[in-house]
């Protein structure tokens, strides 16, 4: 009995913390992206293995390190989290400047920091400060104390918070990312609203609404991108269970298995990039590789494509520069593709797009080819036109948009015709020997 009260004064401990419990918090963590919900397990976990009183999450703000989660320090007797207001906050800083990990086995008896004005007014006694670092990135501190008891984190509770902090580290910037997206979106959706109140006529709004409506396709392509790591992520911590189960996990073992999860969820996080980079606002003419944007395009849908069995067969003679806008020439090849799918998916048959790039007389020509039954020829002479669709409830400006990107930012055309069986779409843009504004600038 005096050893349970002393623990419940101590604060709660997990007993004898293991691999298995490392594995699960890291599984918790890893699954989680809703940034509120991802900071209270964060510090659910610590609270549990590390023996702290209290604990809370930094975030640099304007210069200043705050609390994220308002500083919490859980109850063991309730099991209720309550709100403190004060941390050291000259060890916060001298962990931000040195990017390394701070423990003090009784802060009352330390030289460098017993007189701090916190450790004097709070009498902490055991405390612990963990840089939260993203390769070479600082991204965040765990800021953990225990006022009623020194040598409360040992050494392996330390190692413990230490390796769940690389785990938080990635799931952090993965529920940011994903937070951006949705702030993104919605801004996105506010800003088409108001300004095709304003005037439809204006072209850029009506690239904005293009994006908009190709969204849900680009959330359905992610998911289906995610879905393959997320398996594997499971069969790992799986794997990792039986081993242990059966006494085979072994620290080679346990290493390369960590190794593969990392490579898995950062497999993740460039798939989020991808989608962050393709609606990036970036307007800027460059030279860029013609093979480089179909394959960009093609990564983000090849997922789902298969999910409808749809083979897509790329042929390229060589690959050739092109001047202009790298995003819009990718949202072009997109548009086409998904347009496509559309087509294929309302007629059966064989399931193949083409897509081949050639080089003729100075001139680069990609066709997009499908087998989805044609257009109707009658449909032809305005399938470019605002607001002409042939597809029920379509908003008819995918196409319009491809055709002023391709005649603005690349100074070519975009030209469709029937061909075997389906719709053959043609984007001719000049070589840079043959570009305008390519030979005005360079």
């Amino acid at each position: 009995e005096q050893e349970q009260e002393q623990e419940q004064e101590q604060g709660h401990t997990l007993p004898d913390l293991d691999i298995d419990y490392l594995i699960k918090s890291s599984l918790v963590l890893s699954a989680e992206t809703d940034q509120t919900k991802l900071v209270s397990k964060i510090m659910q976990v610590l609270l549990e293995c590390s023996g702290a009183q209290k604990g809370c999450l930094l975030e640099q703000k304007e210069g200043d390190w705050v609390c994220v989660n308002d500083n919490i320090t859980l109850d063991k007797a309730s099991a209720e989290v309550k709100k403190q207001e004060t941390i050291c906050q000259g060890i916060v800083h001298y962990v931000s400047r040195t990017k390394e990990s701070v423990v003090l086995f009784d802060a009352l008896e330390s030289e460098e920091f017993q007189n701090l004005p916190e450790v004097v007014d709070h009498s902490i006694r055991s405390l612990l400060c963990v840089p939260i670092l993203r390769q070479a990135d600082l991204i965040g501190i765990l800021y953990l104390e225990n006022s009623l008891s020194p040598g409360v984190f040992t050494a392996g509770r330390v190692r413990m918070v230490e390796l769940l902090s690389l785990q938080m580290a990635i799931s952090i910037e993965n529920a940011r990312l994903i937070s951006e997206i949705g702030l993104f979106n919605k801004e996105l959706e506010l800003r088409v609203k108001d300004e095709s109140e304003k005037s439809r006529k204006k072209d850029h709004i009506l690239i904005q609404q293009s994006k908009l409506a190709t969204m849900g396709e680009m959330i359905n392509n992610i998911a289906h991108q995610w879905r393959q790591p997320l398996n594997a992520l499971s069969l790992l911590f799986g794997n990792l269970q039986d081993a242990q189960e059966y006494d085979d996990l072994s620290s080679e073992y346990l290493n390369q298995q960590i190794e593969n999860g990392f490579h898995y969820i950062d497999k993740m996080s460039h798939t989020i990039n991808d989608f962050r980079d393709f609606f990036s606002p970036d307007k800027r003419r460059v030279v860029f590789s013609a093979e480089g944007a179909i394959e960009d395009a093609v990564k983000l849908v090849e997922a789902s494509f298969k999910v409808h069995s749809i083979e897509i067969k790329v042929g390229i003679e060589k690959d050739i520069e092109l001047y202009g806008i790298l995003n819009e020439y990718a949202q072009v090849i997109l548009n086409l593709l998904t347009n496509a799918k559309d087509a294929i998916l309302a007629n059966d048959g064989n399931k193949c797009i083409e897509l081949d790039l050639t080089v003729k007389n100075e001139q680069v020509y990609l066709t997009v080819q499908d087998n989805g039954g044609g257009i109707k020829e009658d449909i032809v002479p305005h399938i470019f036109e605002p607001y002409f669709s042939s597809k029920e409830g379509g908003m008819g400006i995918g196409l319009y948009m491809s055709k002023m990107i391709v005649e603005s930012s690349l100074q070519g055309y975009i030209d469709v015709c029937n061909e075997a069986g389906g719709a053959k779409f043609s984007i001719v843009t000049p070589t840079l020997v043959n570009n305008s504004e390519y030979q005005k600038t360079h």
